[in-house]
């Protein structure tokens, strides 16, 4: 049951599921998103919503104000925010090294509110406060109310540490990520490892914020291509109902924390008022034709093509690094990182190695692979996919989730920190080409 205008009227904020990380808040006279993807694939192009999403583009109310956490593509939709009101106002975290502002300006989006850890803002009569990310930068949950009813919004974000604060706020509703992910083996490391969530600790810091009642959320993604299916056991191993006992097991023996959990399907409702009416559970995900892969004008791609697209990178990229010294402690160790690591490419249909150092004058040379030691950390992906990254076509993380870059590295246990920090590096802002390309697909 979806409810009409006038009945939302009456009943205050009313909040609709709408599927993985996006949700509908609706008041009398404003309209809220958060995480807007509707349209499938996401710019991975394997990746589907795991349920149908509870509306379509066209079903849509006029958006008022977009929330955004953070920047990856199932919570940053190129495609889907094409199709909103470019007049909205987007509420993000600040984003200089991942460059979510300028992202969305490049979307045509202008009223741009960048909001400072802890700092609130109220649009529509709805007040909006960032709850940071402990830990992951340019990252964060977000606190919504009317002055009724208070929701939290975690998306992906490491919310637990902050717990005793976020019990200061009544939170009727918390929609929280129900399970982690390992990321190796995304990356070819440790493939074959099974990996399951933690559901005593995962319990333990679902309840510890407070919340009335916690719905689980932002794990509604499905793996599509059939060679590709197995990462669906890797990322997100998990269900809500698992999540759900979890929690009920963990009241049982802690009596004292009184949160409930309701499994909500996409398009289900919860208002202060009326409280949940559930939607039907909707169809199974489709599967994808294989290959699936972002397309550009990749055939044909030489040693010289990629060295010339990865100087122009190092080059434009290291002045944009210098420049954010000046945001504080966090980017100027997150510089270092950068400025101290060597970054190592192997580009496997031509076979040479690349290696890439910034705080050298050139920043990459063609090493021979007699140079490339047993425990060296190695990148390995197509010369199209490599210049197309340095040339911001594609960026990382379009890479890693649809499995097209593998690591390669003798250690047993490697530090991945440096390969997780090119996320922060590799960025791609301009979205003209692939949205180009999507008005060739079928949306959903």
């Amino acid at each position: 049951m979806v409810l009409t205008r006038s009945e939302v009227a009456s009943t205050s904020m009313q909040v609709t599921w709408l599927g993985h990380a996006c949700l509908l808040v609706e008041t009398p006279h404003h309209n809220l998103i958060t995480d807007p993807w509707l349209v499938d694939p996401c710019l991975y192009e394997i990746v589907v919503h795991a349920q149908e999403p509870g509306k379509t583009l066209d079903s849509l109310p006029k958006i008022d104000t977009i929330c955004i956490t953070h920047t990856h593509y199932d919570h940053f939709d190129p495609r889907t925010l094409q199709h909103l009101n470019r007049q909205a106002t987007v509420v993000i975290p600040p984003s200089p090294a991942r460059r979510l502002a300028e992202k969305l300006r490049n979307l045509g989006f202008t009223n741009i509110i960048s909001l400072p850890d802890w700092q609130s803002t109220e649009v529509g009569g709805l007040n909006i406060t960032n709850v940071p990310s402990c830990g992951i930068p340019e990252e964060c949950g977000f606190l919504i109310g009317d002055g009724t009813s208070t929701i939290f919004h975690a998306a992906d974000s490491i919310y637990w540490p902050h717990s005793k604060r976020l019990k200061q706020t009544p939170i009727d509703l918390a929609f929280l990520p129900y399970t982690g992910w390992d990321i190796t083996g995304v990356i070819g490391i440790n493939e074959l490892k099974q990996w399951q969530p933690n559901w005593d600790e995962t319990a333990q810091w679902a309840t510890s914020i407070g919340a009335q009642t916690i719905v689980p959320a932002s794990c509604d993604q499905f793996w599509s291509p059939q060679s590709l299916q197995w990462l669906n056991d890797r990322i997100h191993p998990g269900t809500p109902a698992a999540f759900a006992e979890a929690i009920a097991t963990h009241a049982q023996q802690h009596p004292e924390f009184k949160s409930e959990v309701v499994v909500m399907t996409p398009g289900s409702t919860w208002s202060r008022s009326l409280g949940f009416k559930l939607a039907p559970p909707p169809s199974a995900p489709p599967t994808l034709p294989e290959p699936l892969v972002v397309p550009t004008d990749r055939a044909g791609v030489t040693q010289a093509d990629v060295l010339a697209s990865a100087r122009e990178f190092v080059s434009s990229r290291r002045r944009q690094l210098f420049a954010l010294t000046n945001q504080g402690l966090t980017y100027i160790y997150g510089v270092l990182i950068f400025l101290s690591t060597s970054y190592t490419f192997y580009l496997k249909d031509l076979d040479v190695y690349l290696r890439m150092r910034l705080w050298t004058p050139q920043g990459i040379d063609l090493i021979p692979a007699t140079q490339v030691k047993p425990q060296t950390l190695v990148m390995e992906m197509s010369a199209q996919d490599a210049r197309d990254l340095f040339a911001r076509r594609i960026d990382m993380e379009m890479l890693v989730m649809a499995g097209r870059l593998k690591v390669r590295c003798g250690r047993e246990n490697p530090n991945l920190l440096s390969f997780y920090a090119l996320e922060y590096l590799f960025v791609k802002d301009d979205y003209t080409d692939l949205l180009a390309h999507s008005q060739n697909m079928a949306f959903r």
